[in-house]
């Protein structure tokens, strides 16, 4: 007899983990996709839309724009599920919706639990400059709080972004579900062990500072920053002066002797972007202003109209 699998989830891990629970002959009785999945509108391509993959497998798709509600708690119970697995689900789970499922619920997190529960852990890690890592957890009332199943740890590596710590941590995060969708499908959920709360960390929904880059601050900050918020199609670091910014991409490299003074930015004649910061200058060679990437020479527009040269960037 196969499980019965409630799955909640978004973008291609997830539809990666619904695949293989189906091809382990696993019964999943409904799909639950994020509501920024946008499937229906048509906003995310057929590799990153969850609900979109569900309906070419005739699944069962339940939009639930609050999965805690009582209306949604009644169409959930309705399904009698064995297990809730949730893969990059955004909405934390209430007693009521988690003691459903006769099993339990699980969730894939990426990071080391206990360590950068919440949100952006591949940010934070970059910016602590600690491991990262795939954790399969057991869900509780807390944020990501609950009893540890599996968990894989990732080194950074040296000039490690936001793009490619993901990417890493995506490859791990399927062969953890390769070993363990089918014993789910069987209605298995493995041994748990409880974290230990000596050493957790928690980040809130907020960006890390705001994305914004402190010209008062470190420079070596700044370089990560900068690394931790280089992923194609999101916002980079951001200076911010008058009416205007510029998001500053990685690559980027460090001076740490001050040769740009402390809130100013120039063009320097080997075309990078000198940006002084309290303890030394960050160099950079991609930006983007008004929503183009492009490289520092390109800025003529951007120079003649603040003055790059001469310009105080205020943060």
């Amino acid at each position: 007899m196969h499980a019965r699998i409630l799955y909640f989830g978004h973008g291609s891990l997830a539809i990666y983990g619904l695949e293989r629970l189906l091809d382990a002959g696993a019964e999943v009785v409904a799909v639950v996709p994020t509501t920024t999945d946008n499937a229906g509108e048509g906003h995310l391509d057929e590799a990153r839309s969850l609900e979109r993959f569900a309906r070419s497998r005739e699944l069962r798709v339940e939009r639930l724009p609050n999965p805690n509600s009582a209306a949604a708690r009644a169409t959930l119970a309705a399904l009698e599920p064995d297990l809730l697995i949730s893969v990059h689900y955004d909405r934390i789970f209430t007693p009521a919706v988690l003691e459903l499922p006769r099993l339990g619920a699980l969730n894939l997190h990426l990071s080391p639990l206990p360590r950068l529960r919440g949100c952006y852990p591949t940010k934070w890690a970059i910016l602590e400059g600690e491991d990262a890592g795939v954790t399969l957890h057991c869900m509780d009332e807390g944020v990501d709080t609950g009893s540890i199943i599996d968990r894989r740890i990732v080194p950074l590596e040296v000039a490690e972004t936001d793009q490619s710590l993901t990417a890493r941590l995506d490859a791990e995060a399927r062969q953890l579900l390769d070993e363990h969708v089918p014993k789910w499908a069987r209605g298995e959920c493995g041994e748990a062990t409880p974290q230990d709360e000596a050493r957790a960390s928690y980040h809130p929904a907020e960006l890390p500072a705001g994305g914004r880059l402190d010209l008062e601050g470190s420079v070596e900050w700044a370089e990560r920053m900068v690394r931790a918020f280089t992923f194609p199609g999101q916002p980079g670091a951001t200076l911010r002066w008058d009416e205007d910014e510029i998001e500053v991409l990685a690559p980027v490299r460090i001076c740490r002797e001050s040769t740009t003074a402390p809130g100013r930015i120039r063009l320097e004649r080997s075309g990078e972007l000198a940006i002084g910061f309290a303890d030394g200058t960050l160099y950079a060679t991609r930006v983007r202003w008004r929503g183009e990437e492009q490289s520092p020479r390109d800025l003529a527009e951007l120079e003649e109209r603040v003055s790059i040269t001469r310009a105080t960037v205020r943060g």
